[in-house]
């Protein structure tokens, strides 16, 4: 789980994640918090958190 200590950190970790998804998507699945749940990754969306798990 990933999550920046200011709302700019956690924005660079979206960033970092939106600019590398097809390559972490390959291993991973990569989810974001909001909303109260935990919803699959997508771009642009402001998330409070992240959780990147390894494909099984």
């Amino acid at each position: 789980m990933i999550t920046g200590s200011t709302a700019s950190g956690t924005r660079l970790y979206r960033l970092i994640i939106s600019n590398n998804y097809e390559m972490i998507s390959r291993e991973y699945n990569a989810w974001g918090y909001w909303g109260g749940g935990w919803c699959p990754f997508e771009k642009n969306v402001n998330y409070a958190a992240f959780l990147v798990s390894k494909l099984l």
